[in-house]
């Protein structure tokens, strides 16, 4: 059959009767040489007849067609006539049609306001899980610029989950209903269940649980950090991994923080003692964070003890039972992770005692001075940037300056004044983001306190004041804010407003 389009889907001219008849003519002359052949001989003349014939129709339909020319700028052949010119392709990256709305900072905002809410009530009503998964849903608005919400209480159910598979576990082990003078017994029963390779008690008998009920979470071989102690890393982000701190990816992936286990196992408790199948409180211990958590029970601590009024009537809550350093240790996690400078672990690291989260200010005070950084170190973070503003997570670990940014937030907010240090670190990040405002308001607020007049580091101290005539050069045009940030000024925060003009491009 003689179509109008060829095999390339451009119009041709139709063929007129004379020349189909010539070329079906031509064909049938090949046609009794077939009989001569074997079938293989047979088949493989066709196949020539047919491309013959083929390559015949193909001139005949072709005398007018019109020329294929390939343009530069496009991967697909377009038609022009041979005295037409190549366009340039419209540029649709910047075409505001294609582009979708930002909604990250309204997301933002209400993931922190969240966070802080779940602070406010102090140490005894503090909700470490619900915060931690709130800090995930805050930098994943910060990274992904999604216009869908992160599902924090998708992963609240997933611990609702847990809680009721260890409690099926615990009844098929005959430990339920639990008895008041075994409460240790169950507790060893639920960390087999929860853990991997749990703290073994040797002065407890072993428990005998249905095989298949260990749920496998576990923490990464380094612990809780993988940075090499008493030494000067170029790039943190290239040893400590990020995802090992937040809770969400702690559900999906069982293996992350100890401190990320130590909050599961604490809420699991909770949602136990919360519905009644047991009637004893613990306290999480997690120690140096180098070993699985484990629970101790609390004598004469029941559930009405612990049980108080929640957002409604038909909504309890339960005091807290776990320390919140085990939020701080995993937002002191993050924010090594994703610190843009050099780290140096012999500053405040773990095997002087410290809390490896001081190790990143003399790197980052300096490169805000202007002294001097090298090539090897502004080449790997410019990659870095170019690559995390497209949408590209796989950094080459030159750490992200807006996630650093909110996880030392986030640890102003969780330590205040007793660790005045992370509001100075606050203040040299918001000098490389362009805040002045902000960032004088931070470093006066940490130069005012004790620790900076007796305790900071000589050269510290050089870098501070150096910072500080940076920033009050700046004059009063860069508007400062009433005061630095703190948990009263977070849950006042309004609402960023919708601008129609802020819109990202489509990532393909």
């Amino acid at each position: 059959t003689l179509h109008p389009r060829n095999m390339h889907g451009v119009a041709t001219q139709p063929c007129s009767m004379s020349q189909a008849e010539r070329t079906l003519s031509k064909m049938a002359s090949l046609a009794p040489s077939l009989s001569q052949h074997s079938p293989c001989g047979r088949a493989r003349a066709h196949s020539v007849i047919t491309t013959r014939a083929h390559a015949m129709l193909h001139r005949s339909c072709h005398k007018n067609a019109p020329v294929l020319v390939m343009r530069s700028s496009s991967r697909h052949p377009d038609m022009l006539q041979p005295d037409s010119q190549d366009k340039p392709r419209a540029d649709v990256e910047s075409d505001v049609r294609y582009r979708r709305q930002d909604s990250s900072a309204e997301m933002q905002w209400q993931a922190r306001l969240e966070f802080a809410g779940c602070l406010a009530g102090g140490e005894p009503s503090i909700r470490l899980t619900e915060a931690a998964l709130w800090a995930s849903a805050e930098d994943d608005a910060v990274a992904s610029h999604s216009t869908v919400a992160f599902p924090v209480h998708s992963y609240i159910e997933r611990i609702t989950q847990i809680t009721a598979h260890i409690r099926a576990q615990l009844a098929a082990a005959q430990l339920l209903p639990a008895s008041s003078e075994e409460p240790m017994r169950i507790v060893q029963a639920v960390e087999h269940i929860l853990f991997e390779t749990p703290v073994v008690r040797n002065s407890l008998p072993a428990v005998s649980l249905p095989q298949g009920s260990c749920l496998g979470f576990r923490a990464p071989e380094h612990g809780r950090s993988a940075l090499p102690t008493n030494s000067a890393v170029d790039h943190p982000g290239t040893w400590e991994v990020a995802r090992d701190a937040y809770l969400h990816e702690m559900l999906i992936r069982k293996i992350g923080h100890p401190a990320a286990l130590a909050i599961i196992y604490a809420q699991v408790m909770q949602n136990l003692l919360l519905e009644g199948t047991i009637d004893f409180a613990v306290t999480i211990q997690s120690g140096s964070y180098d070993d699985p958590p484990q629970a101790m029970v609390l004598e004469g601590i029941t559930r009405s003890l612990l049980l108080r009024a929640g957002r409604s009537a038909t909504e309890p809550r339960l005091l807290n039972t776990c320390s919140s350093d085990t939020l701080v240790e995993l937002q002191r996690h993050l924010k090594r992770s994703y610190w843009c400078w050099e780290w140096d672990t012999r500053v405040d690291g773990y095997g002087s005692g410290g809390n490896n989260s001081l190790g990143g200010f003399r790197a980052a005070a300096k490169a805000a001075l202007g002294d001097e950084m090298s090539a090897a170190i502004q080449a790997v973070s410019t990659v870095a940037k170019w690559r995390l503003e497209r949408g590209i997570w796989t950094s080459p670990g030159a750490g992200d300056l807006r996630r650093a940014r909110t996880a030392t937030e986030r640890l102003v907010l969780l330590t205040g004044n007793s660790a005045p240090e992370e509001r100075r670190d606050l203040a040299v990040l918001l000098v490389h983001c362009g805040e002045l405002g902000e960032a004088r308001a931070e470093l006066r607020a940490y130069m005012e306190t004790t620790a900076f007049r007796i305790n900071a580091d000589p050269f510290d101290k050089v870098l501070c004041y150096r910072l500080l005539e940076l920033l009050a050069s700046a004059g009063q045009a860069v508007g400062e804010p009433d005061g630095p940030l703190t948990l009263a000024r977070a849950l006042d925060t309004p609402q960023p407003v919708a601008e129609d003009a802020r819109r990202m491009p489509l990532t393909w």
